[in-house]
C-alpha cells in the first residue's frame, strides 16, 4: 500500500491530507520540521508549517499551488519541493525568509506485511477511519543547509524522520512521542501514538508503537493486542508503560518549549495544538523477566499531547 502518496483529492469535502518532515542536526542542538498539505474545508487552501526550536510558522497558498507526483513520489507547492530524497524550500514574506536543499539517505522503513501494510495495522484497510497515520522513514541521514531569518543550520549526517496524515480530523485527544537521535546507541529510534480512535459509533484508546534497535523493530499496538498499563502525566513529565505478549516498554518523556501549530478538525486547519521539538525520552526494553535489554535516552525529540 503506497500510503506515502497523495492519498485524496482537492474537491474532498472536509478533508487534510499532510506531510511531516523532520530534521536534527548532528550535533542535536537544532531541530527543524516542515508539514505540507492540504485542507479542503470551506477555506479551501494548501499550506506549509515550520517549526524549530524556538519558532513557528502556518503559511496559507492557494489550493492550486499543491500539485503531486506518484511515481517518482513528490508534492509541492510553488516552488517548494518534499519527497523521500530530497526538500527545496523557497519562501519569502514579511515574517519569514526561508531557502534551503535538504537531501535524504539510508532511509529505513517500517517492516510490513499483510496484516500490517502500514503503522495502523488492519485498521489501514477501514476507508472511513477519521485519521488515518504513515511512517515513511523511522530513521535516515540528511545532509545540506537551510536559511531561516538570518539563522543557518548546517545538517551534515544530521538525522531524518517522515511521516504522514491523512483524512477528517486529528483524534480528540492523543499523545505523540518521536526521536531517532539516541545518547549511547548510534542505531535507535522511536515512536508513540495513543490516540482516541472512533469506530462506528464508538471510541477506543487506540495504541501504534515501534522501538528500532539496530535492525529489529519491536511493535506495541493494539492490533497486537498490546496493553497501557500506565500513562501519567505530571506537568511537563508523562511516564508510559506498554505490555505486549514478550516484552515490557518503559518511558518517560520530559519537555521545554512548546510552538503552536494547526491541526485539522472536519478538514479545517482551524485547531490550535502544541509541539516540542526538544523532548527528552528515557527509553527501557524489558523481557518478562523484567530484564533489560535495551535503555537509553533519545534527545530532539518530537512531542504532543493534544485535547479538543
Amino acid at each position: 500500500m503506497n500510503k506515502e502518496h497523495f492519498q485524496g483529492n482537492i474537491n474532498n469535502k472536509n478533508y487534510f491530507e499532510g506531510w511531516y518532515f523532520k530534521q536534527v542536526t548532528n550535533d542535536k542542538k537544532d531541530a527543524i520540521a516542515f508539514i505540507v498539505g492540504i485542507s479542503t474545508s470551506e477555506e479551501k487552501h494548501s499550506f506549509i508549517q515550520i517549526i524549530t526550536n524556538n519558532e513557528s510558522y502556518y503559511l496559507k497558498f492557494d489550493i492550486h499551488d499543491f500539485s503531486y507526483s506518484k511515481d517518482p513520489f513528490f508534492v509541492k507547492i510553488k516552488e517548494n519541493y518534499f519527497s523521500k530524497e530530497q526538500v527545496i524550500l523557497d519562501i519569502k514574506n514579511e515574517e519569514l525568509t526561508l531557502s534551503g536543499i535538504l537531501t535524504f539517505h539510508h532511509l529505513i522503513p517500517l517492516k510490513t506485511n499483510i496484516y500490517r501494510p502500514t503503522i495502523m495495522g488492519p485498521f489501514s484497510y477501514i476507508p472511513t477511519m477519521e485519521c488515518n497515520h504513515g511512517i515513511l522513514s523511522l530513521d535516515h541521514k540528511v545532509n545540506g543547509t537551510i536559511n531561516i531569518n538570518n539563522h543557518r543550520i548546517e545538517f551534515n549526517n544530521g538525522y531524518g524522520y517522515i511521516e504522514k496524515d491523512y483524512g477528517t480530523s486529528f483524534p480528540k485527544y492523543y499523545t505523540w512521542l518521536q526521536s531517532n537521535c539516541p545518547t549511547n546507541d548510534k542505531d535507535a529510534c522511536i515512536f508513540v501514538s495513543i490516540a482516541d480512535i472512533p469506530l462506528c459509533k464508538t471510541s477506543f484508546r487506540g495504541l501504534i508503537s515501534v522501538l528500532k534497535v539496530h535492525d529489529k523493530q519491536y511493535f506495541f499496538t493494539s492490533y497486537y493486542l498490546s496493553k497501557i498499563k500506565q500513562y501519567e502525566k505530571d506537568g511537563e513529565e508523562l511516564k508510559i508503560l506498554l505490555k505486549n505478549m514478550k516484552y515490557y516498554l518503559e518511558i518517560i518523556a520530559t519537555y521545554d518549549k512548546e510552538h503552536d501549530l494547526l491541526a485539522p478538525h472536519h478538514g479545517e486547519m482551524n485547531h490550535i495544538m502544541k509541539e516540542s521539538l526538544d523532548a527528552k525520552i528515557k527509553v527501557k526494553l524489558k523481557d518478562k523477566r523484567k530484564r533489560v535489554i535495551f535503555s537509553d535516552t533519545f534527545t530532539a525529540g518530537g512531542f504532543e499531547n493534544v485535547t479538543r
